[in-house]
């Protein structure tokens, strides 16, 4: 019979212990998650809670979180894989980019670049020596003007073929280049004939 001042014990819950009165997170990382967790074997925390239906909900909560870290886990080595299959250059600028989310904020920028470029907005045009530009000086900021864009559509395209290589659904354009670089490659054909 249970007396004034003597505590009742908790029952039990699953993925728990029970330590002064509150439930206390007692779960196993597996193996497949233990790359998230370095340096540990189990998810241990307090609870805060005495109430078992607010404890078996906490504890789902977490085993979700083990479940989400083993996906990221998996799908980090798959990316792992796909980023060393990646050609030289590709991989350059996956790993400047600081990884996946990097070189996808990079994509964006550059894209966002080219726009403002192409609204006629080049960084040469303010180079200009005088207030009433010759045609000279015209012409030589245009082509600058160009030159930039040219330059920004090729660092776009090699950015958006390494994400569709990652798996991320970016537009990539496959023009005539590529079309020779493979047929090249495929065939051994030398510079001169290419």
């Amino acid at each position: 019979m249970w007396h004034k001042g003597e505590k009742m014990a908790l029952p039990k819950v699953d993925g728990t212990k029970v330590r002064g009165g509150r439930y206390h997170l007692n779960l196993r990382i597996p193996a497949d998650a233990a790359s998230e967790y370095p340096g540990k074997t189990h998810l241990r925390r307090s609870l805060q809670t005495a109430d078992p239906g607010e404890a078996t909900r906490l504890v789902t909560l977490a085993r979700a979180e083990l479940i989400e870290a083993a996906g990221r886990a998996r799908q980090r080595g798959s990316i792992d894989d796909v980023v060393a299959a990646l050609p030289p250059e590709q991989r350059e600028i996956f790993e400047e980019a600081g990884g996946l989310e990097g070189l996808l904020r990079q994509y964006t920028r550059a894209d966002k670049a080219r726009a403002f470029l192409q609204a006629g907005g080049g960084v040469t045009e303010s180079e200009l020596s005088s207030e009433t530009p010759t045609v000279a000086e015209r012409t030589m900021a245009g082509a600058a003007h160009k030159a930039e864009l040219v330059a920004l559509d090729r660092v776009t395209e090699t950015e958006a073929k390494a994400l569709q290589a990652l798996g991320q659904d970016v537009e990539a354009s496959f023009g005539l280049r590529e079309l020779l670089d493979a047929y090249d490659a495929a065939k051994g054909t030398g510079e001169q004939t290419k």
